[in-house]
């Protein structure tokens, strides 16, 4: 009985939001990532990225699930999963989500580009490991 209990209290429970790591600041915008996973074997990031009180009217946030190919040491390419348009700030609030049906295409030039050539230089380190 006691362990009913446990689990009905687990699933009664309110979900927490992701954790965000915080970036960098760009005007009023806010730059966060949350859930990286490296690859060694194909040299690929896979991360979801925040962009945070955006200057627009109708969404202010949105996520964006991405991965990153690297070669070289160096971010070359890119492919959007998906993009999460939210209404609230932090990713809250009415969400309208969007595909990018998920091609490869040269790396945007972004303000990202030294968290991704960090990112990349870790994956060449961890290749053989």
């Amino acid at each position: 009985m006691r362990y009913v209990l446990i689990v009905m209290l687990l699933f009664s429970s309110s979900a927490q939001a992701e954790d965000w790591t915080p970036m960098f600041k760009r005007e009023q915008m806010e730059f966060y990532y949350g859930d990286v996973e490296f690859n060694p074997l194909n040299q690929t990031i896979l991360v979801k990225l925040l962009i945070d009180n955006l200057p627009t009217k109708t969404r202010v946030s949105y996520v964006k699930h991405l991965q990153i190919q690297c070669t070289n040491q160096k971010p070359t390419s890119q492919r959007v999963f998906y993009k999460a348009l939210y209404e609230g700030r932090m990713a809250t609030g009415n969400v309208t989500f969007e595909s990018e049906g998920a091609p490869w295409i040269p790396l945007e030039t972004f303000a990202l580009e030294d968290v991704l050539n960090v990112w990349c230089e870790k994956l060449w380190e961890n290749r053989s490991r």
